[in-house]
């Protein structure tokens, strides 16, 4: 397989903005979409995602994973043989192992799903998560905690129109460890809330750090949604909650840097905020609107000193790739980058490389390609 490779460098026309060297990356795999990606070495990236059914749609048929060559082609792919229907949404590193989590389908159900591969990509361990009450599951959101275990986090269909949450922790043999249903079992603060990223407190283990922070969105009387944020205790036990952003919002990211505090980044109708909270507690966040149109949130990263908030402003009818960095002590947004020369690819995911670089990563509209780009 050859990939086209493309450096070019654009004018951006949102005001403040300079210009940005993108270097893209369109594979010559056709109807590919990378979800999300872990850098390895000499440029080298170990991607997946899903692939879709045909051109024209974006139903997901199957996943799919390997590892780039330096140039962004991929030698080979993985996928899996009889497959009725699946995706892969997020991934982890946990020791030498590359952990995926998605959902497979069977028997026209959706089951959660979340792999293991050594460095040859070769499977060490698989496990499923199906729902207690034979619901369709999903696994959404995973991450690794400082303790050599994983947190996956994920929804059941409850009905065509109602979703509810679950968590769950695995050891480094993927056997369960626990899992709480939101539905039932668990604290009512957590009831109709979806998960849709997970960040486990960096640090060495300690009962302060012991913390696991799950972003969404959660239904509310009425039939609308909000962001929300979940706080856990590796031990699966609720220990705070608290809706954030404003009504119609979800969330699909949460950045959390030692004491500095959490930073929930929320979006709705096309507009962004962060919401922005003191220490490790979710309580008491307090948010700040860093776009105002036409955006639509993918997710976001970052340190102690900055965040970048990534996704897609629409501009005549096509997605254009948009970051949006924001300076940490002061909220101040400090830079908004259109990727004009990217126009038309679709933001899935993003990454950061070993130079801190972010990658954003998703697929090319017509024709449908794995796609992926960056700004050094």
């Amino acid at each position: 397989m050859r990939a086209e490779v493309m450096a070019v460098v654009a004018l951006l026309s949102t005001s403040g903005c300079a210009d940005v060297l993108v270097i893209q990356y369109v594979g010559a795999e056709r109807l590919l979409t990378i979800t999300t990606a872990t850098a390895v070495a000499d440029g080298r990236w170990r991607q997946a995602g899903f692939r879709v059914a045909e051109a024209d749609t974006s139903d997901e048929a199957r996943l799919w994973y390997g590892t780039t060559a330096g140039d962004g082609s991929l030698p080979a792919i993985v996928t899996l043989p009889r497959d009725e229907g699946s995706a892969i949404r997020s991934s982890a590193v946990l020791g030498d192992s590359w952990v995926l989590a998605g959902h497979v389908t069977a028997n026209g159900k959706r089951v959660a799903w979340v792999r293991a591969l050594d460095e040859a990509n070769d499977e060490r361990w698989t496990t499923t998560l199906p729902s207690p009450d034979g619901l369709s599951t999903e696994a959404t959101a995973l991450a690794a905690t400082n303790e050599g275990t994983l947190i996956v986090a994920g929804l059941e269909q409850v009905s065509a129109s109602v979703q509810e949450g679950w968590v769950a922790l695995l050891d480094a043999q993927g056997q369960v460890r626990w899992r709480h249903g939101f539905r039932s079992g668990f604290q009512m603060q957590a009831r109709g809330f979806v998960p849709l990223s997970v960040m486990t407190q960096d640090g060495p283990p300690s009962a302060s750090r012991r913390q696991v922070w799950l972003a969404g969105r959660r239904l509310i009387p009425g039939g609308d949604s909000r962001g929300y944020a979940l706080q856990l205790t590796l031990d699966g036990e609720l220990w705070d909650s608290e809706p954030f952003g404003v009504t119609g919002s979800d969330s699909r990211g949460v950045v959390a840097a030692g004491n500095v505090g959490l930073v929930l980044c929320t979006s709705r109708d096309g507009a962004v905020e962060l919401g922005w909270t003191s220490g490790g507690a979710v309580s008491g966040a307090a948010t700040t609107e860093v776009r105002a149109d036409a955006f639509a949130l993918s997710g976001c990263v970052g340190t102690p000193s900055r965040v970048s908030v990534f996704g897609e402003t629409q501009r005549d009818g096509a997605p254009v790739p948009t970051v949006i960095t924001v300076d940490r002590p002061s909220r101040a947004v400090v830079e908004v980058q259109e990727w004009t020369t990217a126009r038309g690819a679709s933001v899935f995911g993003g990454a950061v490389d070993g130079d801190g670089a972010l990658q954003l990563l998703g697929r090319t509209q017509r024709p449908l390609r794995r796609w992926s780009a960056r700004a050094p």
